[in-house]
């Protein structure tokens, strides 16, 4: 984050795709840490930037932190749509990880704050469709698989959530992927009563 703020501060002013980059990256970091509300205006000026220079790449991440950022302020009737266009932006320009990100913020904002699993549960097949179709795999294709495997878990479906859940190849890694795997595992258990 440090780094991330060093970044914007010697390219503030700047109209270049490196300048979209840092303030893209600016805001998914503040995002993914949980501060929402500070990642709006970063998140803002990148979308701004990679438009105005046509940096796709950049303009994906831009639309995907500040769409997520949105949603998790409860201001979905804008973050959704940025949502699905940094979906479509990763689509067209061939960045499938970016892509399959988009899908994973967009099931993860309907799934919480909005509460509409069953709207979840349809991107998350479309994404997990899209990175077949692809090629696409790693780290986030296995968060999506984890993103879907929740939504199955919150609908009750636990075998099917299970399911899910052993083709996730990131179970045996330390961090946040290894973290959200077991939680789920757990949570699994738990709601069969295996304390």
């Amino acid at each position: 984050l440090v780094a991330a703020e060093e970044a914007v501060s010697r390219l503030t002013g700047h109209r270049t795709r490196e300048a979209a980059e840092a303030y893209g990256f600016h805001a998914r970091l503040l995002m993914l840490l949980g501060r929402f509300d500070e990642a709006i205006v970063p998140g803002r000026i990148g979308v701004e930037l990679a438009q105005e220079v046509d940096a796709q790449l950049e303009l994906s991440r831009a639309e995907n932190a500040l769409g997520t950022s949105l949603c998790a302020l409860g201001e979905t009737e804008e973050g959704i749509p940025r949502l699905h266009q940094a979906i479509e932006i990763g689509k067209r320009a061939h960045l499938g990880a970016d892509a399959v990100r988009g899908y994973i913020n967009l099931v993860s904002s309907l799934k919480t704050p909005i509460d509409d699993l069953a709207e979840a549960e349809a991107w998350a097949r479309k994404g997990l469709a899209f990175a077949k179709e692809r090629g696409a795999a790693g780290s986030m294709v296995d968060w999506l698989k984890m993103e879907y495997a929740d939504v199955l878990i919150r609908l009750g479906r636990l075998a099917d959530a299970e399911d899910m859940l052993s083709e996730v190849r990131t179970g045996w890694s330390l961090g946040v992927s290894g973290q959200y795997f077991e939680v789920s595992h757990a949570l699994l258990s738990v709601i069969r009563g295996n304390v």
